[in-house]
């Protein structure tokens, strides 16, 4: 660390420097502590979770040298600041000669917990550092193995809280004690499964699949099993291994599917991965919507391009609004999903939304030619279509808009006052042709 200090401190993060300093005045290092501050290292930087102050370790450890060292360079306590026992310091800066001693004289308290950071209790402390000796020294004492199950304020057990953070040898630590639980009966804690599945924590995920008591499809919240959340958050390699798992559901839900997730997020991979896995998801709705109208809404193209790709898929759901999967196309402006829905499914060409507009009317409005050419094109449309305003697309070409009046009268386009004048004129022929007859 001196030597970093020396030829290359600005690789440190301030974070970084804050924890050292913390870790030096714990181990009374005096020249490393200067060097540090000569580093412009904040003298009065506290850890903001457990907001403990390098001040405060040195009072602890009745290091009077370091005090004056501290204060010399600025550093002072708050009135208010809280107070934490020598043997939090000890696991907190990984100091194990201290925390060995504070054990062999029983001093510490069995049931520690700290109020100001998120109610957690020792095991909770020392699963966020990750070290797997201080866990070890830990888990020796029966009053603190009691804890094991113990939840924090976000419902997170110290599985749970090693599990985020992939600290794979606490994982094993914990996973080896009898009394350990891998699924709570509570909906409301997540277990260590699905927290690993929702950071993408791989080396923890294979470990907890090996285990037959952790179960793959454990509900959060009675809704989410842990391959949804990899899905959602885009973690491919989490949910190749879930889906490698000879238990896994990859529909079991009350809510989205994965699948849903991951076009709802974006997630091309995933959504490729998902869909070669189980086809049939493909058209599965969440609140009347399927994966292809979420990536479709959200503006991931290339999500919709793919899910377009299989055969089986369901492209005749109105959403609300009575908005067509062509009509949000055109709406956004994406001509490459228009293409292909075309395509696809012609006859979405002349389905209208709940304001009787027509695609065509749709991309006139958005003034968008390259649509509204491959719209016109299509030997399926209506190019006089009225909406419920009484109004054809030509109706709608905003003023002076040439280019686009050009493409509709070269399709033979009218306005409604030239369509009604036209079916007048037919009308009159008609009763001409019937009267000589």
């Amino acid at each position: 660390l001196d030597r970093i200090l020396s030829c290359n401190s600005y690789s440190l993060t301030k974070k970084q420097k804050e924890y050292a300093l913390l870790w030096a005045v714990q181990r009374k290092k005096y020249k490393t502590v200067e060097n540090l501050f000569k580093c412009d290292t904040d003298a009065n930087a506290k850890n903001l979770s457990l907001k403990l102050h390098p001040l405060k370790i040195a009072q602890h450890n009745n290091d009077f040298h370091m005090i004056q060292l501290l204060q010399s360079y600025g550093s002072a306590l708050l009135v208010n600041a809280p107070i934490i026992p020598l043997f939090v310091i000890a696991t907190f800066t990984k100091d194990i000669q201290a925390l060995q001693k504070c054990i062999k004289e029983k001093n510490y308290e069995q049931h520690y917990i700290c109020e100001h950071w998120n109610n957690n209790n020792i095991l909770h402390i020392s699963a966020t550092r990750g070290d797997a000796n201080i866990f070890e020294i830990l888990l020796k004492e029966e009053t603190i193995r009691e804890q094991l199950n113990t939840v924090n304020i976000y419902k997170m057990t110290p599985i749970a809280l090693a599990s985020r953070q992939n600290y794979i040898e606490i994982v094993k630590l914990l996973a080896a004690q009898k009394t350990i639980t891998f699924n709570s009966e509570n909906p409301e804690e997540p277990s260590a499964l699905y927290v690993a599945a929702q950071h993408g924590c791989n080396d923890v995920i294979k470990f907890l699949l090996a285990n037959k008591k952790v179960d793959v499809n454990w509900l959060f919240k009675t809704k989410f099993t842990p391959l949804f959340t990899a899905s959602s958050n885009g973690n491919t390699h989490a949910v190749e291994l879930l889906l490698m798992d000879k238990n896994i559901n990859d529909i079991l839900t009350d809510d989205r599917t994965p699948l849903y997730a991951a076009a709802q997020q974006g997630h091309l991979d995933c959504v490729k991965i998902l869909c070669r896995a189980n086809p049939d998801a493909i058209n599965i709705c969440y609140d009347n919507c399927s994966p292809l109208y979420v990536a479709l809404y959200k503006g991931h193209t290339k999500i919709a391009e793919h899910l377009l790709g299989y055969k089986n898929i369901d492209t005749s759901l109105k959403m609300l609004g009575g908005e067509t999967l062509l009509s949000i196309a055109c709406r956004n402006k994406y001509s490459e999903i228009v293409t292909l829905l075309l395509e696809h499914s012609p006859y979405l060409i002349n389905e209208c939304n709940i304001d009787g507009n027509f695609p065509l009317h749709i991309a006139v409005k958005f003034d968008d030619t390259v649509i509204i050419e491959l719209l016109v094109n299509r030997k399926e449309v209506d190019i006089n279509s009225i909406n419920d305003d009484n109004k054809t697309p030509l109706d709608l070409v905003k003023l002076n808009n040439i280019e686009v009046t050009k493409i509709l009268r070269k399709h033979g386009a009218l306005c409604k006052k030239d369509l009604w004048r036209s079916k007048y004129f037919l009308f009159n022929c008609w009763n001409v042709v019937r009267s000589i007859w």
